[in-house]
């Protein structure tokens, strides 16, 4: 979805939401703040931090927090960054944190995109995860790889650092969640299969992420995915005998704010597009739970926004 920071710098909304199945025992109960979540880029360092309130972070988007600004040359880290950032964020009562890997440094790659060795890759896990393991259960393997401004390897590469990944955070932190990388479903009605997970990318992890927007400016929230989405999503774990695991969408909105530059549309298409995820029986979003080894499956919002942004307030003021 994105083409480069310059493409995201232009995005002021993303959204961060658990996409799981909710058990019908919930409907009427009030969501939890910690499914509002946030990954800003507004703000380097959370200064100004948002005026509205989130409850859980995503550490991406943010280039001074990223492995290359961490890990500046082989062997050699920096954590100030993100250690500010945990600190204005837990002073704030924000405690839920996923980090996304990606761009990869230069002294390991020719570019950013460029996959790490396994040895460059499971050094800065095992750096990150020991110095965070009380602070950030959670762990995404990549972003977006199917752009290629995020991922020039191929998707034995992927599922090879997805591997690297799990053991490592396993043997650093049991309680910890992996997460998949965030994968692209098809936009074409009745895909039911993955490049990532036809890798053997079926194992060692414990939620499978997606990112959903509406590939087609201006589209409404029901074709959140593509005209296929979220459908052949749920179709390919069907297909690859991984139905019963968490699916989270860890990135979504109406897209970059040309698309959609009322606020109040920004608003309204926030608000439906839960409502629509979590309603909607054909997808498999409502109904009776299944219990896995990470919990039921819920459908939870977490919305991320610009310090200002008057959508979170709303959203989460159902």
């Amino acid at each position: 979805m994105e083409e480069g920071r310059a493409f995201v710098a232009g995005k002021i909304l993303k959204a961060l939401s658990l996409l799981l199945l909710i058990s019908s025992s919930a409907v009427g109960q009030s969501i939890p703040a910690t499914y509002f979540g946030m990954h800003n880029i507004n703000s380097p360092g959370m200064n100004p931090y948002p005026l509205v309130s989130m409850g859980s972070f995503r550490f991406w988007d943010n280039y001074d927090i990223t492995w290359s600004n961490l890990e500046p040359s082989r062997g050699t880290y920096n954590w100030a960054s993100l250690d500010n950032y945990i600190s204005v964020l837990n002073a704030n009562g924000v405690t839920d944190f996923i980090y996304t890997f990606g761009y990869t440094p230069s002294w390991a790659g020719a570019s950013i995109c460029t996959p790490p060795s396994d040895a460059d890759y499971t050094a800065f896990v095992t750096a990150i995860v020991t110095r965070y393991k009380n602070s950030i259960k959670h762990w995404e393997t990549w972003n977006e790889p199917y752009a290629g401004t995020f991922w020039c390897g191929n998707m034995t590469q992927l599922v090879g650092l997805q591997n690297d990944l799990y053991n490592t955070v396993r043997s650093i932190d049991p309680t910890a969640m992996v997460h998949t990388p965030a994968l692209f479903f098809s936009e074409t009605p009745g895909v039911c299969t993955d490049n990532f997970l036809g890798a053997n990318g079926t194992s060692n992890f414990d939620v499978l992420d997606a990112h959903l927007y509406p590939y087609t400016p201006v589209t409404a929230p029901e074709s959140l995915g593509g005209s296929g989405g979220l459908a052949d999503g749920l179709c390919a774990m069907n297909t690859y005998g991984i139905s019963n695991r968490p699916l989270w969408n860890t990135e979504s909105s109406w897209g970059i704010n040309s698309w959609l530059p009322n606020a109040n549309d920004q608003i309204a298409f926030m608000a439906r597009s839960h409502f629509y995820l979590w309603s909607n029986e054909s997808l498999g979003l409502t109904g009776t739970h299944t219990t896995t080894t990470v919990g039921e499956r819920y459908l939870t919002a977490r919305v991320s926004m610009p310090p200002a942004s008057p959508i979170n307030k709303s959203t989460t003021g159902w």
